[in-house]
């Protein structure tokens, strides 16, 4: 039985492509059990930014709105 699963959504690291700045969203499903730890990494969807607009196409079932991804690519964009 895993204990203190940990469910969190990150953006990757972004490419440049034809003018595009594409950043991959993915869900992290991270566990600790008694035999071992175990990591699920999930694509769910792409933030796509293209001069000052932005897009977002999304490619899992449960992905937030496109609001709260620009909220978390600013914070993790901070902290690095």
């Amino acid at each position: 039985m895993i204990q203190n699963p940990d469910d969190t959504i990150r953006i990757l690291e972004p490419v440049a492509l034809a003018g595009r700045v594409i950043y991959p969203v993915v869900r992290i499903h991270a566990g600790i059990g008694q035999q071992g730890g175990m990591i699920l990494v999930k694509p769910c969807a792409l933030l796509i930014q293209e001069d000052e607009a932005w897009f977002f196409v999304s490619v899992g079932d449960s992905v937030p709105d496109i609001t709260t991804l620009i909220s978390l690519l600013s914070i993790q964009t901070q902290n690095r």
